[in-house]
C-alpha cells in the first residue's frame, strides 16, 4: 500500500478491484478502511493513479451493472458511489454485496 494511513485509521477490505470510467477499466488495489475509500492503480495499466475520498464526500452509492465498452450490461458486480464534488466512480469487486454493506455501515458512523 502506497497510501499512508491516517492516526488510528484502520483497513477493513483490501481487494483486487477494477475501476470502470467510460470505456476506460483501470486494475488495482481497493482499499476500504473505517474513514475512507482508496484505489491504488496498478503499474502495468496507461493510466496509473490514485483515488482517495473520504465517507463525508459520498453523496450516494449504489450496486450497478458492469458494462462492456460503458455501454453494454454483462454482469450485476459493481457499485458506483457518486460524489459530492460531481465525480462518480464505478468499482467492480469480488466481494460486492459485502463491501456495499461495509461502506453504508461505516458512513453511518
Amino acid at each position: 500500500m502506497i497510501t499512508q494511513l491516517t492516526q488510528n485509521e484502520k483497513i477493513l477490505i483490501k481487494s483486487p478491484a477494477e475501476l470502470h470510467n467510460g470505456t476506460n477499466t483501470i486494475t488495482g488495489i481497493f482499499y476500504l478502511s473505517d474513514k475512507r475509500i482508496i484505489f491504488e492503480a496498478h503499474n502495468i495499466n496507461i493510466t496509473n493513479g490514485l483515488i482517495v475520498f473520504y465517507f463525508i464526500d459520498i453523496l450516494s452509492i449504489s450496486k450497478s451493472w458492469t458494462r462492456f465498452l460503458g455501454i453494454i450490461p454483462i454482469s450485476y458486480d459493481s457499485i458506483t458511489i457518486n460524489l459530492k464534488s460531481g465525480n462518480s466512480y464505478s468499482f467492480v469487486l469480488m466481494q460486492r454485496d459485502f463491501v456495499y454493506d461495509l461502506i453504508n455501515t461505516n458512513r453511518k458512523k
